[in-house]
């Protein structure tokens, strides 16, 4: 069933990233330049002065809406439009809301630039659970960068400067 591929996908996608994070710490004092791309999840190493990661839009993922210049950092962004069906004229993406158990219709999608991994994951998928005003309240208590893609098309920033 398709519900079976998608679980099988995050267990895959979950699985190499988890992989590729130890090669990198046992391998940090020899590898300093990389790039780690797990589908929406980005880890870059270090560079010289800094790794450009574009921030697709949501309607047209040819076209980049932002650019994220950092070193050693996670870029991960949560989204309703890679996977996703069409039911009726309808889409209906992957991220259900508890309270609704419907996809969420907050914003397109949302991007949590940290240098933990684990923690840019979580928030990413919490704050796609949010409208944007709650999600700017939340994410004060955490040490990382935001980029909400409104429904709106508008890009909103929240950098911890």
């Amino acid at each position: 069933t398709d519900l079976g591929k998608i679980e099988i996908e995050l267990e895959e996608k979950t699985k190499i990233k988890e992989e590729n994070e130890k090669t990198i710490e046992q391998c940090d004092k020899k590898i300093n330049k990389y790039i780690i791309n797990a589908g929406g999840n980005v880890v870059v190493g270090k560079k010289n002065p800094y790794y450009k990661i574009g921030i697709e839009d949501a309607d047209n993922t040819s076209n980049i809406i932002d650019v994220v210049n950092k070193n050693n950092v996670c870029v991960v962004t949560s989204g309703g439009y890679r996977r996703f069906y069409t039911y009726n004229g309808k889409k209906y993406h992957h991220i259900i809301d508890p309270n609704t158990n419907f996809p969420t219709e907050y914003m397109k999608s949302v991007t949590i630039i940290s240098s933990d991994c684990t923690l840019a994951d979580a928030l990413s998928t919490t704050l796609f659970l949010m409208d944007i005003e709650s999600g700017k309240e939340f994410i004060k208590k955490y040490d990382v960068d935001v980029i909400w893609y409104s429904n709106d098309n508008e890009v909103i920033r929240s950098f911890n400067e």
